[in-house]
Order: C-alpha cells, then structure tokens, then sequence
C-alpha cells in the first residue's frame, strides 16, 4: 500500500453546534432522603439504588440515590423494559435494605423504609 495524503477525510473535531446530541438512557440524582423527598422521586418515576449507611455529617440525613431509565422511543434507544437493567439494580438495593435496616438503617423512620 503506497502511503499518501488523502484528500477527502472528515475533521477528527467537530463544533458541539454541528453534532447532534447524544441520546440519554437515564438519568440520576443524590440527596438527603426524607420520606417527602423520597415520595417525591418515587411519583416521577425515581426507583432506589442506594442509601448511604452513614448519616451526613452536616445534614444529618442519609443520602441516597434514585435512578430513572428514559423512554429510548425517539432516538431508537432500548426502553427499561427491554434492557431490564433498572429492576435488576432496584432489586439487589431492596435486597441489601432489608439486610441493612435492623443494622446500619436502625434508625430510619418506618413509613421510609416502607
């Protein structure tokens, strides 16, 4: 193969304004859960994947996070359902709660770890 300048390669950087944006497949947040933070979550779709077992040292609350896979309809991406990858990490945090709660999680309030 003879080695040699080609003429008609694509730039290896683009501007953000000519590229088209990636699909999200789920999106996240972390806070001090409360029951009324949680319920919160919980109605917009939000499904536990973690509580810390440490109270913040500041707030004095346990943080936690929530995950949501998002619909892939739009953008061809694969729905929830079909990955099954949310169930399956909601399911081990259901697991590991439980575990946790006569333990590290003694101290959270009934109807939250309800």
């Amino acid at each position: 193969e003879a080695l040699a300048p080609r003429a008609a390669l694509p730039p290896l950087l683009l501007s953000l304004a000519q590229r088209p944006p990636e699909g999200l497949h789920w999106l996240g947040a972390s806070f001090g859960v409360t029951e009324q933070l949680y319920k919160f979550w919980h109605k917009n779709g939000f499904r536990p994947v973690y509580v810390r077992q440490t109270k913040n040292d500041t707030t004095g609350e346990h943080t936690a996070i929530v995950l949501r896979s998002l619909d892939g309809t739009k953008r061809d991406l694969p729905t929830s359902a079909e990955c099954g990858w949310l169930p399956l990490y909601t399911a081990d945090f259901r697991r590991r709660l439980t575990a946790l709660l006569g333990i590290s999680l003694r101290e959270i309030p009934t109807g939250l770890a309800l």
